[in-house]
């Protein structure tokens, strides 16, 4: 072998096993604002909020954008969702480049791109800025959010349902609605949900105890309860949140089943809340009955998800403005935002 040979073929293996080795994708400069809905079946993934070694809907997100730009791209969703949780209205946003191409386009790609149990739509531009000229942003801007609980009372399931309804066995007959409707009652307005939250394994920064956090962290504003007989067996609570700690909506649905089943007297809710510890209620309803069927904000989507209940943006101060404490708590670990 010549020594020019020998040159070329020890810059080609060069080159080969420079390209073998992982390099960071760039990111996007800051560039338009786009904001999308998201729908998906929550049963294969470990929730909305990218995890490593883990599979997640927001990974998911950004990996069909990065396969669709060949560059890195932040998916911000509104919540995070625990794992096997569904959703219908989940809310992102991200940014692109204002070269590139929104809306129908952009979702028809993205779909043909993301795996079938997750789907993207509603992408549009997000012009508008806060008072404090900062961006739209899927967090701050909600006004609140409607999760549904679905569940079947009776044998044997709908195979079909099984993937969405936990499924409540009339062995010790069926669930009392008078009793839990009266329970409901005690969980309106604003309430320190100490009791409804579990603590998370890693990455809230918040290592202690739900009990042992300043009732500040814990009160939460319940909008709405409902219970919907819809017949035949099923059942469904629709609750109204501004926002949720982590697996509180759960909890608040195993408490609610085991007053209709008659573990848990509806009297009895107040003084447990006060309580203030989550090992004394009942364990959490199963994570695959639930579905975040939507987020609601006044701006944006041409107001088509507004909603009476849901007045307050997020981080909107009393009286208008920006609650500059709301902003930072959500930037530093989206606390605001759980579930």
């Amino acid at each position: 072998m010549d020594q020019k040979h020998a040159f070329a073929t020890a810059a080609a293996a060069g080159l080969a096993a420079l390209n073998a080795e992982p390099r960071p994708t760039p990111a996007w400069p800051a560039g338009i604002r786009h904001r999308a809905r998201v729908l998906y079946d929550g049963e294969g993934y470990s929730g909305m909020q990218v995890q490593p070694s883990a599979r997640t809907v927001a990974g998911e997100l950004e990996s069909a954008l990065e396969r669709r730009y060949n560059r890195r791209i932040q998916v911000v969703a509104a919540g995070r969702t625990d794992a096997g949780v569904h959703a219908r209205g989940a809310a992102v946003h991200f940014d692109l480049p204002d070269h590139v191409e929104g809306g129908d386009s952009l979702q028809h790609s993205l779909n043909a791109i993301l795996p079938a149990d997750v789907r993207i739509h509603a992408i549009e531009a997000a012009p508008e800025l806060d008072a404090s000229g900062r961006p739209w942003h899927a967090i701050r801007w909600a006004t609140g959010k409607r999760y549904c609980y679905r569940i079947f009372e009776g044998d044997p399931l709908d195979p079909l349902d099984r993937r969405q309804r936990h499924q409540v066995p009339r062995r010790d007959g069926t669930l009392d609605r008078d009793a839990m409707r009266t329970a409901i009652g005690h969980l309106l307005g604003e309430v320190d949900c100490a009791a409804f939250a579990n603590r998370r394994s890693s990455g809230s920064g918040k290592e202690a105890a739900p009990a042992a956090w300043d009732v500040a962290e814990t009160r939460r504003v319940v909008r709405a309860i409902t219970l919907h007989d819809e017949g035949e067996g099923r059942l469904r609570f629709d609750v109204h949140v501004k926002s949720a700690l982590y697996k509180m909506v759960r909890n608040i649905v195993g408490l609610l089943l085991s007053v209709g089943s008659g573990r848990t007297a509806a009297d009895a809710v107040p003084a447990l809340l006060a309580r203030r510890e989550r090992g004394l209620l009942p364990p959490p309803a199963p994570a695959h009955g639930l579905t975040l069927e939507t987020v609601y904000y006044r701006r944006g989507w041409e107001g088509a998800y507004d909603h009476p209940l849901h007045g307050s943006e997020l981080c909107e101060a009393e009286g208008g403005g920006v609650d500059e404490a709301c902003v930072v708590a959500c930037s530093l670990d989206e606390e605001c935002a759980l579930d």
